[in-house]
């Protein structure tokens, strides 16, 4: 009995009620040894039903902390790209403005003429969003195929793990 009242004191139900009451169902129905295991060893069960507790909400932390530092930096970012159009000092906004410049003249020399430069999201995922480089290629497909891929390629040299932030369209003109 005085483990059944430990386990009450270290319990908080107000995070782990709603999570734990679906969990326990559901592995009651589809788990029998793990039931009987529970029937047979009240208090390690207890110990192992604390400890699993504590391992959700320690992951779930971790995702709200993971989301909450992605939102950081996404408004470092913004803050930092208002500090560039205020004409104010920004280590951020002017190393972007160097990579899109470099991009700009890569993409002008693989397809040759002028560059239009769009900002956009995917209307399914708002949160999606990248610039897309507009650019005239002369002939068929299979003559710019390759400048394509070697787009993709260059971009990922210039800015590595971001190709989803950049993306190229080009219009065949023949």
């Amino acid at each position: 009995m005085q483990s059944t009242t430990q386990f009450r004191s270290e319990w908080d139900p107000f995070l782990f009620a709603p999570t734990l009451t679906g969990r326990i169902a559901s592995s009651v129905s589809t788990d029998r040894d793990r039931l009987d295991m529970l029937r047979s060893t009240p208090i390690e069960a207890g110990a192992d039903l604390i400890s699993w507790a504590q391992s959700l909400r320690l992951a779930a932390l971790n995702r709200e902390l993971v989301a909450k530092d992605d939102h950081v930096k996404l408004l470092e970012q913004k803050l930092a790209i208002a500090k560039y159009c205020n004409h104010e000092e920004s280590r951020f906004a002017s190393n972007l403005v160097e990579v899109i410049g470099r991009i700009v003249g890569m993409s002008e020399r693989l397809f040759p003429g002028p560059v239009a430069i769009e900002y956009s999201f995917d209307p399914e995922n708002p949160a999606d969003e990248y610039l897309v480089f507009g650019v005239v290629a002369q002939g068929e497909y299979k003559d710019y195929r390759d400048r394509e891929f070697e787009w993709h390629d260059e971009v990922r040299k210039i800015v590595p793990g971001s190709l989803g932030e950049f993306r190229l369209s080009v219009t065949p003109q023949r």
